[in-house]
């Protein structure tokens, strides 16, 4: 595996762990159950 990959790789998990925090929160703290249903 050569640098750009590993590099790669690294910024696509880190959009990927952002991601999943941003959707875990919204999810957690939305009150109308149409919405919630739509993030989880």
């Amino acid at each position: 595996m050569n640098s750009t990959t590993h590099i790669e790789l690294n910024i696509s998990v880190a959009v990927g762990l952002a991601l999943g925090a941003v959707f875990g929160v919204a999810g957690t703290l939305v009150t109308q159950p149409n919405l919630h249903e739509c993030l989880c």
